[in-house]
């Protein structure tokens, strides 16, 4: 490839518009233009099949970029996936817009269809959801309480307050932010800070919880030695007590449980 094929590509890479790549190539490489096959030859513009490349490898890098993500803010997350999408959508314009010099010259190189396939399964790839956490959910433990994780972060229980959760592992750290009334009628704000350590099942139905410390406005507070067995609420119906079901989640129960 050339180097201002090489430069033209790059700027792509980097989410650049078509227009603004070519803009910008140009200022280094005047004589640079898209589908000038009579100058430069059938190889002078970028190749359809790099940039479909290019596109599969930045979807293939999802894999790997998910597990980094898990240890940084959900606000990053959002920030990378949205660089990402970007630069995938400028490819797509690159593809239509070299499709189109090519058609209209009466030159395709490649079937139409190899095209709307590759853009159809890239578009599936990015629309399809990440596989929600298994702690997400209701869980029920043996005496009714019920506790939840939503989606969002956010956690409820027989606690009042606003309480949001994060998952790091087998680590689990309940936040809860409230307003304590004090015995001489003023109140405090209170932040009380949960860790525990996790274990679900394989097949997401037994959670069991143990806590490693309980802190309030940076006091440490005598912890529970128990270790918790939740069972997924969605599990427990008539047929499926609480007692039955946990029977047979027994030998699955961890260790340090």
């Amino acid at each position: 490839m050339a180097d201002d094929e090489t430069y033209f590509s790059d700027l792509i890479r980097q989410g650049y518009s078509v227009n603004d790549a070519v803009e910008h190539t140009r200022n280094y490489f005047p004589n640079f233009r898209l589908g000038e096959t009579e100058k430069y030859g059938s190889n002078s513009q970028p190749s359809v099949e790099s940039i479909a490349a290019a596109i599969a490898q930045i979807l293939d890098n999802n894999s790997s970029d998910d597990m980094e993500l898990s240890v940084v803010s959900r606000e990053k997350e959002v920030e990378i996936n949205e660089s990402k999408i970007s630069s995938v959508f400028s490819y797509f314009e690159a593809i239509f817009y070299l499709l189109y010099e090519r058609l209209s010259e009466r030159r395709v190189l490649i079937p139409a269809a190899t095209i709307i396939s590759i853009i159809l399964l890239s578009t599936i790839a990015l629309s399809i959801p990440k596989t929600m956490d298994p702690i997400i959910g209701t869980w029920e433990k043996a005496d009714g309480q019920e506790f939840t994780f939503s989606e969002d972060s956010s956690y409820f229980d027989e606690m009042e307050g606003d309480s949001s959760w994060s998952l790091n592992g087998s680590d689990l750290v309940i936040s809860t932010s409230s307003v304590w009334k004090n015995s001489d009628g003023t109140n405090s704000n209170v932040l009380i800070t949960q860790e525990l350590r996790i274990q679900i099942s394989d097949d997401s139905v037994a959670l069991w919880m143990k806590w490693d410390s309980i802190i309030v406005n940076s006091e440490v507070q005598e912890i529970p030695s128990d270790c918790v067995l939740l069972l997924n609420q969605n599990a427990l119906d008539s047929d499926n007590s609480f007692g039955q079901l946990s029977n047979s989640y027994s030998e699955d129960k961890p260790r340090w449980c």
